[in-house]
């Protein structure tokens, strides 16, 4: 699953300059933990909830 970027730019938010490397921080952060939970990788936490309801037999429901 594709993460979108955001919107806007760190540079064009009206976030004062020092706080920043914050904003960059918090945003790489909350793109790693998206692609934990939903990417395309084998690992991610989606994939291996789905490869396991499959292993048992059940559909979701």
């Amino acid at each position: 699953m594709h993460i979108p970027d955001y919107r806007y730019p760190i540079e064009q938010c009206s976030v004062p300059e020092v706080r920043r490397p914050q904003l960059k921080s918090y945003r790489d952060f909350r793109r790693e933990c998206l692609e934990r939970l939903q990417g395309d990788a084998e690992t991610s936490v989606r994939n291996q909830i789905l490869d396991l309801m499959v292993a048992v037999g059940g559909n979701g429901h």
